[in-house]
């Protein structure tokens, strides 16, 4: 059996259907992240579910024309001299 980690967090604003906890874990190498609610009333423990965690895109790259457009807007922005 392969071993993982488990990072959990509690909400501070866990009003309506957000959930108490969340995390992120880590299954047979791949990170996901999970979500947890107390359970039922009258039961136990929690309930939640899990997916497998989204990489944050990265800022695209600027194309060269979009540097040339920073050089002019730089430019127009300094002061006139008199």
């Amino acid at each position: 059996m392969a071993e993982g980690w488990i990072n959990l967090f509690v909400n501070a604003q866990n009003a309506g259907n957000k959930p108490h906890y969340s995390g992120y874990l880590k299954i047979d190498g791949v990170d996901h992240e999970f979500a947890l609610w107390p359970a039922k009333e009258g039961k136990k423990g929690f309930t939640g579910k899990y997916k497998p965690r989204q990489t944050k895109q990265s800022k695209p790259e600027k194309s060269a024309t979009d540097e040339a457009y920073d050089k002019i807007a730089k430019a127009l922005d300094t002061e006139i001299p008199f």
